[in-house]
């Protein structure tokens, strides 16, 4: 069984293995081992060894290390060009209509180079899946970021007029490939978490002009049926009125109509940071949030006070004292 990191290379594989001296069915006399080894820079390899008799089982630990240990950085490599040409395609713009408006207008295609028109009443969004936006990005997949370590919308310009900052949209990102998680937080944390990946420019209403009114002529043609279809069969009342005193449900006692159920939603985790003592919230460290958003701003204050260091940790917002 056997573990591997790529960048930079590197694996852990579980061992093990013995032999035995049997009569029989009987063991007079064996050797086992069980260990773990990780490498290469540098090897090390830990377990124990075991020596199996008829009178018993004697184990030994045992741990070495060889080879030096060095660093070893992880590749360079730029995002915002990649972060550029995802904001570039056209494909990560869209216009949808703000919930419960109406569409103003009904529009061609796209324009002449292929600009698809918008409806004046519909919000204008953006959003990419290169890197999320508004944190603080320590790794970038497998390599580090050198040209930026942050990427937000700091100014939207329509034409020459400034407008305000959109209102951000979020989606799922692996938060391991954007911080640098170590083991216990790679399996304790959540897979994906949602973080910023764009935003929405509406405005707050539609300048018309005047209204438009135009008759609509039109001329009805009917075109006759080449054969009478056949008269439905339709029961006299009194036909009615027997079968309905016959009913297996004539004389059931009436029931109010039931109310529909209610509508349940679950809204998403919101996770804090807390004392390690008695679970009192620091919300003036950081507002409930998402799980990486509270891990960053612990691991940013904890770099500012370095003796706050095992007081504080990131739980979830139910579990925080009120």
């Amino acid at each position: 069984e056997a573990l591997l990191q790529f960048l930079p290379f590197a694996f852990q594989a579980d061992l093990w293995g013995g032999v035995a001296l049997r009569r029989g069915t009987r063991v007079l006399a064996g050797v086992h081992v069980d260990g773990t080894l990780r490498g290469p820079i540098p090897w090390r390899v830990a377990g124990e060894a075991c020596l199996s008799t008829w009178f018993g089982d004697l184990c030994v630990g045992f741990e070495a290390t060889f080879g030096q240990s060095r660093a070893v950085d992880l590749p360079a490599r730029e995002v915002w060009p990649l972060l550029k040409a995802a904001l570039e395609e056209r494909r990560s713009w869209s216009s949808p209509l703000p919930s419960g408006a109406a569409r103003a207008v009904v529009t061609g295609a796209s324009v002449g180079d292929g600009i698809p028109r918008l409806d004046p009443s519909a919000a204008l969004a953006v959003r990419q899946k290169v890197v999320p936006l508004n944190r603080t990005i320590e790794r970038f997949a497998h390599v580090r970021p050198i040209d930026a370590e942050r990427f937000e919308i700091t100014r939207v310009v329509l034409g020459t007029t400034e407008i305000p900052l959109p209102s951000p949209i979020e989606d799922w990102f692996a938060p391991a490939q954007f911080e640098a998680l170590g083991t216990e937080e790679r399996l304790s944390r959540p897979g994906f978490e949602k973080m910023v990946s764009g935003g929405t420019l509406a405005g707050d209403g539609i300048t018309t002009g005047d209204e438009l009114i135009t008759p609509v002529a039109y001329e009805t043609i009917t075109f006759p049926s080449p054969t009478p279809a056949p008269e439905p069969y339709r029961p006299d009342y009194n036909q009615q009125i027997a079968g309905t005193a016959r009913a297996a449900n004539a004389n059931a006692p009436l029931r109010p109509p039931r109310s529909p159920a209610p509508l349940v939603t679950l809204d998403e985790e919101a996770f804090v940071i807390a004392s390690t003592e008695d679970l009192t919230p620091r919300l003036d460290l950081v507002a409930a949030g998402s799980r990486g958003a509270a891990e960053l701003a612990l691991r940013a204050y904890i770099v500012a006070n370095p003796a706050a260091a095992g007081t504080l940790q990131v739980v979830p917002r139910f579990e925080a004292m009120s």
